[in-house]
């Protein structure tokens, strides 16, 4: 956003003076965001995206919160509730697009496969019963918060 775009300037300075001036000027901002977060596939652009909208000194948000709702008393309530509708969609949008960024993220880092590692070593055969029942039995003890010590059966001092 630059000092051109409509949230630099006040309501009355955009010619707006009623709820509907007010909603179709938050509709716009709405399309312009919109328009950007729908070009952000990557983290840097996200980032890039969330401090321009929602940045405390430099964010949209900022500038139509000073420019817009402090110096129309008469439109205050129209314009306070736009703003939260907006601020509300803008969060929602911003987060579906973090969470949409880091599947691809995790997917592809899923597919990486590095061949340097060793392989998967899959055992040949399987344990035998009485140590099957012995792992369970352990297992169910490890669970209520016991441990399992190896030594000699009889220690004598």
């Amino acid at each position: 956003m630059t000092a051109d775009k409509p949230t630099a300037k006040t309501l009355r300075a955009l010619g707006v003076n009623d709820a509907r001036g007010v909603a179709e000027k938050f509709a716009e901002v709405r399309a312009l965001f919109d328009a950007q977060a729908h070009q952000s596939m990557d983290r840097q652009n996200w980032e890039t995206l969330r401090q321009s909208w929602v940045g405390r000194k430099s964010g949209v948000l900022t500038a139509i919160a000073e420019n817009w709702l402090k110096p129309e008393t008469a439109l205050k309530r129209v314009v306070g509730e736009e703003l939260n509708k907006f601020k509300a969609h803008l969060e929602k949008t911003l987060e579906e697009r973090r969470m949409a960024i880091e599947s691809g993220e995790e997917e592809a880092a899923r597919e990486c496969v590095d061949l340097s590692l060793p392989g998967v070593i899959h055992p040949i055969g399987s344990h035998h019963l009485i140590r099957q029942v012995f792992q369970e039995i352990e297992d169910i003890f490890f669970s209520i918060g016991f441990s399992v010590v190896e030594g000699p059966e009889i220690e004598t001092p």
